[in-house]
């Protein structure tokens, strides 16, 4: 099996880490998100439940040969709490775009690299930003059973007027 799995001190994606809704004792999450490539790596030194990663991402692998178009891989799991800024600190790079949001309703997202990017010039750009996520928005897979509580694919966007 061929697929790409990095360790989360190398991720190069998209982390989301929060208590989805602000519902207070709800289990907060882990959604990464990534661009699915091709990797060797031995499954026989793995547990169960990578093993079943493993299988979601193959089949996002396939999924993105039939289309002959990159998806987007959004996998979540349950985590014990943890401030987001501690994952920023740990797994974000000096070098690294990164977001960062905390809000009083218990929920809080960690932006982490990039997964895809898109870079508009001209009159037209929040147009083109614009189709660029409509285009993205539809490359996602989820992991299945997809949770109500997950979260869904975001888009992270800077401008300039220079």
């Amino acid at each position: 099996m061929l697929l790409d799995w990095r360790a989360l001190s190398e991720y190069d994606g998209f982390l989301d880490i929060g208590n989805p809704r602000g519902k207070i004792g709800r289990s907060p999450v882990i959604t990464i998100f990534m661009l699915v490539v091709q990797h060797g790596f031995d499954l026989s030194k793995t547990t169960p439940e990578t093993i079943e990663t493993f299988r979601f991402l193959n089949h996002c692998q396939q999924q993105a040969t039939a289309a002959n178009h990159p998806k987007i891989a959004s996998i979540t799991f349950p985590i014990a709490s943890i401030a987001p800024w501690v994952v920023l600190s740990v797994l974000g790079k000096a070098d690294c775009r990164h977001f960062y949001y905390d809000s009083p309703q218990q929920w809080a997202l960690v932006g982490i690299g990039v997964a895809v990017g898109c870079g508009g010039t001209g009159h037209q750009r929040f147009a083109q930003a614009q189709t660029f996520m409509q285009t993205w928005r539809r490359q996602f897979i989820y992991a299945e059973p997809r949770a109500k509580a997950a979260p869904v694919g975001r888009f992270f966007c800077s401008a300039t007027f220079f």
